[in-house]
């Protein structure tokens, strides 16, 4: 049924011209089916076993799953699948899984690195194809006795206009190993000297052969370079001292030298082990990017408010 727009409009217009604006029933009127009793009762069996079922679409690094309500709107009832309808989920894969090129960037200043963006492909969903191939997996998943199938769907790379290797002659290929340490409870002193130390170690570049002395790099430790008190390990004993949250920073760092197979010619451990240790998640992540003749320290901080 639908709603009757002729007798509508002749209902409103009398209640305008009578000023009598009591409630107006909806007029409907019944609208026979163009499909015969069968082809109904075809359709409504065929929804019931794509009902059970699911078509996931591959879009490069992406998935997509079609299924329930979704798979069952693309039915017609003519034993076949809406192409409209599909050419219509294409379109709305494409402005979801679209992905324009990013430009690399690299900047250094003052004997670090600044800025450090790798480029990045961009992608575009071929429309016309994927069309054709979503419609002949649809048939493939009906006729299969398999709850579900896969689609591959054709994606064009777009490349960067700026590439990588165009920004810097340093060779940046990849993340070579990260570490994560978490600091949510901390103190805001802690917060602060982890922060301090952090940017401290952000952008410091390693030449070839060269050995990286964290104690080196980070300074002296005190009031006078920014540090407030916390607590640190002290003959032992937890108490109030300047830096205090330093260590975990090391310990990060450590972490990653750890996951990036890099040697490690001298370290010194804490007193006793401390409840970060076992935490993982958020926190204080630092990445090391490799060069064929330095590398790069990246820090990078989140912060979360304090209990």
């Amino acid at each position: 049924m639908e709603i009757d727009d002729n007798v509508l409009k002749l209902a409103i217009a009398d209640a305008v011209s009578t000023n009598r604006f009591n409630k107006i029933s909806l007029p409907v009127k019944i609208i026979s089916s163009p499909y015969d009793e069968n082809q109904q009762k075809k359709t409504l069996q065929r929804a019931e076993t794509m009902l059970a079922k699911k078509l996931t679409l591959v879009i490069g690094t992406n998935y997509y799953d079609i299924e329930k309500q979704e798979l069952l709107s693309l039915l017609t009832f003519t034993n076949s699948f809406d192409k409209e309808k599909i050419a219509s989920l294409s379109a709305n894969l494409a402005n979801a899984f679209d992905k324009d090129p990013e430009n690399a960037a690299f900047n250094f200043e003052n004997g670090k690195v600044t800025v450090f963006r790798p480029g990045k492909e961009g992608q575009k969903i071929e429309l016309n194809t994927s069309l054709d191939i979503i419609f002949a997996k649809l048939i493939d998943l009906e006729a299969t006795t398999s709850n579900e199938l896969k689609a591959e769907l054709p994606v064009v790379k777009t490349q960067p206009e700026i590439s990588t290797s165009a920004v810097n002659d340093l060779g940046i290929k990849e993340l070579l190993g990260k570490g994560v340490s978490d600091f949510r409870g901390s103190i805001a002193s802690r917060i602060h000297n982890i922060i301090v130390a952090s940017a401290k170690l952000n952008g410091v570049l390693v030449k070839p052969g060269e050995v990286f002395s964290f104690n080196n790099t980070v300074g002296d430790i005190s009031l006078a370079t920014g540090y407030e008190q916390a607590y640190i390990i002290q003959n032992g004993r937890t108490i109030l001292g300047d830096g205090g949250g330093v260590c975990q920073v090391s310990t990060t760092l450590f972490r990653a030298a750890l996951s990036a197979g890099l040697p490690i010619i001298e370290r010194t451990a804490h007193a006793y082990r401390v409840a970060y240790y076992e935490q993982g998640g958020w926190g204080a992540v630092l990445m090391l990017r490799y060069f064929p003749r330095i590398l790069i320290l990246k820090l990078k901080m989140t912060r979360r408010r304090t209990s």
